[in-house]
């Protein structure tokens, strides 16, 4: 009933029955505890969510790590960094550690704030304690160190990823490739593609196409051909404008015996050639 009229917002019922609960002395389950946390952060009741969670580290028998969890993440959601900081200050001043879980809402919830610095450094912490972030975590930190230009951060974090044997996703995987590609950094692309693959860390799903036409677009063509026999050899069938930049590509290089066996390979797979290829 509790959680029913938090998810309808329904603030004066709900403070009724909270009174209701406390004097009868009724536990919270988490479920209620996360509702009414996302209801209290929603309405600008932070103090009430502060005080609702030790209230719960009090009279609950649930790991603490849940609670300040369950609070960090809708603080991080309403924008509150101020509070967050408050939060963290008090899990140290308690010894309190963060697990995985915490550690990946704190890098996703300073992405969500903006803050991107601080979510680069709870990534390092986080990985220096030997847990592993989400994917999500990654490909946000990569995805930013990409576009304010530091490459070389981006690969560092690629490679302490390959130490622990973890598997790059596509995005994470392309995104690298790409900003490499776009610093001229062409060889440092490729040798990143053959490290991933010969450790066997490739994501079981890649976006060759989008590969493939960067490769093409920077000219190095043979990297292109290899990816497109990757595709092929996992039994994923290129489309006709993957094959068009690469007949085009050849074309532009003067390589028109390459050219026409990819136009003819086309052609046996019943892809049609685009006005630009003719």
């Amino acid at each position: 009933l509790l959680q029913g009229h938090c998810q309808a917002s329904d603030l004066k019922a709900v403070k009724g029955l909270l009174c209701v609960m406390i004097r009868r002395r009724l536990a919270f389950s988490v479920s209620s505890y996360r509702n009414l946390v996302k209801l209290m952060c929603r309405k600008g009741m932070l103090h009430s969510a502060c005080g609702l969670k030790t209230k719960m580290l009090v009279e609950s028998k649930f790991p603490s790590s849940i609670m300040y969890n369950i609070l960090l993440f809708y603080l991080f959601q309403m924008g509150k960094l101020l509070h967050v900081d408050a939060v963290l200050e008090e899990m140290e001043e308690r010894g309190l550690q963060l697990d995985q879980v915490g550690y990946n809402f704190l890098i996703n919830g300073f992405a969500i704030c903006k803050d991107l610095p601080r979510s680069v450094k709870s990534l390092n912490i986080m990985m220096s304690k030997g847990l592993k972030p989400s994917n999500r975590c990654l490909r946000e930190v990569v995805r930013y160190l990409c576009r304010i230009g530091q490459t070389q951060d981006a690969l560092e974090l690629s490679k302490q990823m390959e130490l622990r044997g973890w598997v790059h996703s596509s995005t994470l995987q392309y995104a690298l490739v790409e900003r490499l590609l776009a610093h001229g950094k062409m060889d440092e692309a490729e040798r990143f593609l053959v490290r991933i693959a010969d450790k066997g860390l490739m994501p079981s799903t890649v976006n060759y196409e989008n590969l493939i036409r960067k490769f093409c677009h920077y000219d190095r063509l043979e990297t292109a051909v290899n990816l497109l026999d990757q595709m092929l050899k996992k039994r994923s069938v290129p489309d006709s404008t993957t094959y068009d930049c690469i007949v085009q590509s050849f074309c532009t290089c003067n390589m028109l015996d390459r050219a026409m066996d990819f136009y003819n390979e086309m052609l046996a797979r019943n892809l049609k050639p685009s006005t630009g290829t003719w």
